[in-house]
């Protein structure tokens, strides 16, 4: 009688222990996943990063293109205005002929 009830109780211990792996396993799997989430993750926010840096150099490089633009015109209002200036003088100039004859 002992013995019958002795290999009862072995064998619901025995259960219990293969329940207790089974759970241990099953949490070692969904730490893994967890730990795949977290690199994912990861990953996903060094991409946006580069993407932001990359979109920042752009914006730089077509600022710098606008300002160079901004100069070209510039310049190109000054000889405009340059330009005015000598005919305006050479208009004087002319002017100043036909008065002294």
């Amino acid at each position: 009688m002992l013995k019958i009830l002795w290999s009862v109780v072995s064998s619901q211990w025995s259960a219990v222990s293969s329940q207790q792996s089974a759970v241990s396993g099953q949490q070692s799997v969904v730490s893994s996943q967890q730990s795949a989430v977290s690199t994912q993750q990861s990953a996903l926010s060094s991409q946006q990063s580069a993407l932001s840096s990359q979109h920042s150099a752009v914006s730089s490089q077509q600022s710098a293109v606008s300002t160079q633009q901004s100069a070209v015109s510039s310049q190109r209002s000054a000889v405009s205005s340059q330009q005015s200036a000598l005919s305006s003088q050479q208009s004087a100039d002319s002017s100043q002929q036909s008065a002294n004859e």
